[in-house]
């Protein structure tokens, strides 16, 4: 490719200085070049035999290095980079080479580390001011050290800002532009979850317990119909269509009644289930499952209230019944049976001592009217105005004030760009009841509440029962005419924030749930590139996070909603 201007200078791929080399001399530096990335401890004498041949080739050397680096005999690695520093102090790769082992001592040398990369003002040419063109290799080994060094002192900032350069000249698919990508990703997510650790500390959590009492029982309901029983044998990913099929066109009124009494028989045999979970199969246990995807694609008004009240069950209810699936087992059915009971849904919400999960459940709900059918707009707005006045001028209601649940919601707001609740967002923000860590900073939501809608945010709903065991319905995506893409000039209209969210997708899709912040070998690439010897492992200890805490990108969604989505 021709050169490509960045800053001050330009960068090039065609070889600089070559001058003429013979056939035999070019194999050579090639064969070492082989050995860097590919060769093995009895290839070492090979490459130190091929130096003696050309003493004055400094690559040769390097290449030497990069071997000892990548076979884990870093001393000497370190050593041939600090003769050849001597030997040749211009020689840009001795001086990189020598930084990234500075910086990944125990003890750091930033001193040391900042000096040989020069003044400090960000460009390669404060290392050579008299030259105007670099090859891509050195611009990729000195901007992916100096990134290193602002990511290794905590100027997070400054290496985006090297990163902009580095994707400004179209190398975003390079070993260096996506290892300093995983570091600035993983600092600023460590950053994240470190405020929100702290605000943890802060939140007013509402106590939430049964609310709503029903007769124990110690046997399952008597059913209408006794094809019903397999809701008690088999969970849902084993459910065949020819059975769904057969039991959704069972007589709809007795139906629907069975399907009411199974879902109060979660209710009423929980203390059986509970003390004695050891002797059930986990396949019995998604009868409640069952009989709430039914009640969705029967569209069966009745079921609202019953689902309502499961989630006025307590959270140590939902999370036995439910896990961390209570929004993805739910959601589709309160939103079929909520379309026109906006009333209901927010006396819910206002209901004492029920949990965050439950009610932002029904937030989702609403958000996605407003979504699917944009002439509601401003009944949802009253909807939410409303609620939000009645939590804000009552404070000290312990039984209700959440503010974890209101952080969540703030978010929510931004989705459908709910620009004219701005003043209540400023209002809860300005009494410091709302968590950054969750939503986002302040600025960015003020910025981004005036936007187009985002596409992304738009869930398809299940059209019949197959398609809510199915969940094919994921796959529709939103109208085609459903933004004017002005949400692309928010916060991902940096090209440095939406190369960050890709990094961040793709680090989180090789990880199992469990393990997602226990990267202590995700950021070591073991390709070893000329310009550099490889990075040493970067090592962080990091709390795990759940499905349902904020994403540790930033996004001010949930961890399901956002990266832990990007895995599948």
């Amino acid at each position: 490719m021709g050169n490509i201007k960045l800053l001050d200078f330009e960068m090039t791929t065609e070889p600089l200085n070559a001058g003429n080399l013979s056939i035999q001399k070019a194999r050579d530096l090639e064969l070492a070049h082989f050995f860097t990335s590919n060769g093995g401890r009895s290839d070492i004498v090979k490459v130190e035999n091929i130096i003696k041949k050309y003493p004055e080739e400094n690559s040769l050397k390097n290449n030497l290095s990069a071997l000892y680096n990548r076979l884990g005999m870093v001393e000497k690695s370190v050593a041939i980079s600090e003769q050849l520093l001597k030997d040749a102090p211009d020689y840009l790769f001795a001086r990189t080479n020598i930084v990234l082992s500075l910086l990944n001592q125990k003890k750091p040398d930033f001193k040391r580390a900042k000096s040989l990369l020069g003044a400090g003002d960000k460009s390669i040419r404060s290392l050579y001011p008299d030259r105007v063109v670099f090859h891509q290799d050195e611009v990729t080994a000195y901007y992916s050290a100096l990134g290193n060094y602002l990511v290794k002192t905590g100027d997070v900032a400054g290496a985006k800002e090297i990163l902009e350069i580095l994707l400004e000249a179209a190398l975003e698919d390079h070993v260096a532009t996506m290892d300093l990508g995983k570091k600035i990703f993983f600092e600023e997510s460590i950053e994240n979850l470190k405020h929100l650790e702290e605000d943890r500390k802060k939140i007013r959590s509402v106590e939430s317990f049964p609310t709503v009492i029903f007769p124990k029982s110690k046997t399952p309901p008597l059913l209408h119909h006794e094809e019903l029983k397999c809701f008690y044998e088999v969970d849902i990913d084993s459910m065949e269509e020819p059975k769904l099929r057969l039991l959704i066109e069972l007589p709809r009124e007795t139906l629907i009644l069975d399907l009411l009494a199974i879902l109060e028989d979660s209710i009423r045999r929980f203390e059986v289930f509970e003390n004695n979970i050891d002797e059930f199969d986990e396949s019995t246990t998604f009868f409640p499952v069952h009989s709430i995807f039914f009640l969705g694609a029967l569209e069966a008004e009745p079921g609202l209230q019953c689902i309502l009240n499961i989630f006025r069950q307590g959270e140590g209810f939902l999370d036995f019944w439910f896990g961390d699936f209570l929004e993805e087992f739910t959601f589709q059915t309160i939103f079929a049976l909520g379309k026109n009971r906006l009333d209901e849904l927010k006396a819910f919400v206002l209901e004492p001592n029920i949990a965050s999960s439950p009610r932002l459940i029904v937030v989702e709900v609403l958000v996605q009217f407003v979504l699917h059918e944009p002439a509601r707009r401003e009944e949802v707005l009253d909807w939410f105005r409303d609620m939000l006045r009645v939590l804000l001028d009552n404070p000290d209601d312990e039984t209700r004030f959440d503010n974890e649940f209101l952080s969540f919601l703030v978010g929510r707001l931004v989705d459908i760009r709910a620009i004219e609740l701005l003043s209540v967002i400023e209002e809860m923000f300005e009494k410091g009841w709302i968590f950054e860590s969750i939503c986002g900073k302040r600025e960015e939501i003020i910025q981004e509440i005036s936007l187009g809608l985002d596409p992304h945010v738009f869930q398809p709903q299940p059209q019949n029962i197959f398609e809510f065991y199915s969940q094919i319905y994921k796959e529709r995506g939103a109208p085609r005419d459903f933004s004017d893409d002005n949400h692309l000039k928010g916060k991902l209209s940096s090209k440095v924030e939406r190369y960050l969210l890709e990094i961040g997708a793709a680090v989180f899709s090789d990880k199992e749930e469990d393990d997602i912040f226990n990267l202590e070998n995700s950021f070591a690439d073991r390709r070893v590139p000329e310009y550099a010897n490889p990075v040493e492992t970067y090592k962080r200890e990091s709390p795990r996070i759940g499905r349902n805490d904020p994403c540790p990108c930033g996004s001010g969604k949930k961890y399901k909603k956002c990266c832990w989505n990007k895995r599948e």
